[in-house]
């Protein structure tokens, strides 16, 4: 089971996070590889449940042909940094400020 953090955290509502903090609202889409990216920035999410992870590599813009939106718009997963050793992994660092998105 998973344990939520205690403090704020940030939430994924469909839009790319690097984006948002440039003014920019760019929706996440599917790729090949069964993640979302970016159409703007190349930008990966790995959805995971209750966390979703920002991954340490950027796409290389191959999208499904049939954009779809990134997750419904009721569900707002916690945006979490992926692990060194598995990239599809969260290291379980959460995302409080905006701040740590750049890091």
């Amino acid at each position: 089971m998973h344990q939520l953090p205690q403090a704020n955290v940030i939430c994924f509502q469909g839009h790319c996070p690097e984006c948002l903090l440039l003014e920019q609202s760019r929706t996440m889409v599917g790729n090949y590889d069964e993640l979302l990216e970016c159409p703007q920035c190349y930008l990966q999410i790995h959805l995971d449940g209750i966390k979703d992870i920002i991954l340490r590599i950027r796409g290389i813009g191959e999208f499904l042909p049939q954009k779809t939106p990134a997750i419904p718009a009721h569900f707002s997963p916690i945006l979490t940094r992926a692990s060194l050793l598995n990239p599809l992994a969260s290291d379980g660092t959460y995302f409080t400020v905006e701040g740590q998105l750049w890091a």
